[in-house]
């Protein structure tokens, strides 16, 4: 199919958007920052601005991410997200759709960034490919045979809700011992600072200088830092943590049989540290062997185009489905 479909990615901060091609290039993008403290209306009247300054006469559809929860069928919005008031039920597909005249699509992004790393990225040709983010929490997302997989309601590949831990502590969701608490950026930080508490003054000397000498300012990209740089303490962090994310991945290898799981997020940017740690603990019995060597666990490739690529990519899909409703 020739033209092009924009792509917008709904973040905390910007807003990213980009006109893509049907290969998954990007011709053109354009970012402003996401207007969190004006609401709803004005982000989504500002996203339909961008896709209006991007869009050309060869533009045939928009296609939107959020993170939260996403009626990806209605293009609507069923869990809050990004802290925007009015966020939860906002219908974002309907109002793209009304605001520049063309078909419009949503998703989640974390479901997004997994069609687009199927699509042009790390897993592209796997049959089964999952993804997890790892950032401030997990995100996760499910392509099967090419297309995501949503569950009965919109909610599948929640992965940073897997509980690991279930007598652990409880997760904002309501969970108990949820891996976000554990394998998240946010989850290897407190590790870190868990083990500064604990560790005499001359053994956190490398991490407190990264992080100006103040334990609580410690993150996951100074544990990555100083372990690369051979401080012991946090490669003690660093071993813990990636216990927590074994464990996780082990679930889905367990659970999915997946041929491809792509690690996403600001953490997999220290995937030269991660990778010989997760393998060691996954081949130690954690997941099924048969099931492990059907598997390859990857970096993500596409970095920060992953929202841009996966929005415009759900609205080539949305257009291309046979016989399904356009969400309008």
């Amino acid at each position: 199919m020739s033209g092009n479909c924009v792509g917008i990615d709904l973040g905390g901060t910007n807003l990213v958007a980009g006109r893509v091609d049907a290969s998954g290039r990007i011709q053109e993008r354009k970012s402003i920052p996401t207007p969190v403290a004006e609401g709803a209306s004005r982000v989504i009247a500002a996203m339909g601005e961008l896709a209006g300054a991007l869009r050309d006469r060869d533009t045939l559809a928009v296609g939107a991410v959020s993170p939260g929860l996403i009626d990806a069928e209605r293009g609507v919005c069923i869990g809050a997200a990004c802290n925007i008031p009015g966020w939860e039920g906002m219908p974002l597909a309907a109002h793209l759709r009304e605001a520049g005249g063309l078909p419009a699509f949503a998703e989640n992004d974390g479901n997004a960034a997994a069609l687009a790393e199927h699509w042009i990225g790390a897993a592209r040709g796997a049959r089964v490919a999952l993804m997890m983010t790892l950032g401030t929490g997990i995100g996760g997302g499910a392509v099967l045979e090419g297309r995501v997989f949503h569950g009965a309601g919109g909610i599948a590949a929640e992965f940073g809700h897997i509980s690991i831990d279930y007598a652990g502590p409880k997760c904002p969701c309501g969970g108990t011992g949820c891996s976000e608490l554990y394998a998240s950026a946010n989850g290897l930080a407190r590790l870190a600072r868990e083990a500064i508490s604990k560790a005499s003054g001359a053994r956190a000397e490398a991490l407190l200088a990264l992080a100006g000498g103040k334990p609580s300012a410690v993150t996951a990209k100074h544990v990555c830092q100083a372990a690369r740089a051979g401080d012991s303490l946090a490669a003690e962090a660093l071993n813990r943590y990636t216990q927590a994310l074994a464990a996780t991945v082990a679930s889905l290898i367990n659970a999915w049989n997946p041929d491809c799981i792509v690690i996403g997020g600001g953490l997999s940017l220290s995937w030269d540290l991660l990778e010989p740690l997760l393998t060691r603990e996954l081949r130690s019995g954690r997941a099924l062997p048969v099931a492990l060597q059907m598997c390859r666990i990857v970096p993500a490739s596409l970095r920060d185009e992953a929202g841009i690529v996966g929005a415009a990519k759900v609205a080539w899909n949305g257009l291309s489905a046979s016989g399904s409703p356009r969400q309008s």
